[in-house]
């Protein structure tokens, strides 16, 4: 089909169209309207260097201690993207899991390395109070877990976390994307629909003929 024809296509039947693009609007809202209140918890993580020891090398303007704590960020993240740790952060918030597989409970806590100092965690949940316990569980979790790694000659941590205060917001449902993608749905099997009917009534007529 040419361009044109398209257009004709569209000329001829765009009540159909129209409808099937406000059904489609209303879908999507529909769905936006029905998707259940969910909660954001963000808590900020800080790595700190703890327990120098003094030396007279040179440091190379703490090169090698930059680039520990890059690696202590990294080992973070990976930390809050491990089930084991995960389902023991649940616990820790005294929260029961039910959450209906271990994939699910890695897609609640999303983890970012905004640099070499700073870690960013988010929690998602459908319970206020427990989108805040997890993060503050999750928090102190971290907290102890680093400081029971990479310890000195003398068995003190050379490393250490600090957190932020949990802030916890609603999380709004996006109207407009919902409702511009049902919209654009129905557009599309309105064209398909006329389509359909512009090819039936083409064979009828060969029929005819």
């Amino acid at each position: 089909m040419e361009l044109d024809d398209y257009f004709r296509l569209t000329f001829r039947h765009w009540r159909m169209i129209a409808l099937m693009a406000g059904l489609g609007l209303i879908v999507g809202l529909g769905v936006s309207w029905l998707t259940p209140q969910t909660f954001d918890a963000a808590v900020n993580l800080t790595i700190e260097r703890v327990n120098p020891k003094a030396t007279a090398d040179y440091q190379y303007d703490g090169y090698y201690i930059q680039q520990a704590t890059d690696d202590m960020a990294q080992t973070m993240v990976s930390w809050l993207a491990t089930p084991a740790v995960l389902v023991d952060i649940y616990e820790s918030a005294g929260l029961g899991l039910t959450l209906r597989s271990l994939d699910e409970v890695s897609r609640v806590f999303q983890a970012r390395k905004y640099s070499k100092q700073n870690v960013g965690l988010k929690i998602t949940d459908r319970d206020q109070a427990s989108a805040e316990k997890l993060a503050t569980a999750a928090a102190a979790k971290i907290e102890q877990r680093v400081s029971q790694i990479n310890l000195d000659s003398e068995g003190q941590p050379m490393f250490a976390v600090t957190s932020s205060k949990p802030v916890v917001l609603p999380r709004q449902p996006n109207w407009l994307l919902l409702g511009g993608l049902g919209l654009i749905a129905g557009c599309l099997v309105g064209w398909a629909l006329a389509f359909s009917l512009e090819v039936v009534k083409g064979q009828g007529r060969g029929a005819s003929a």
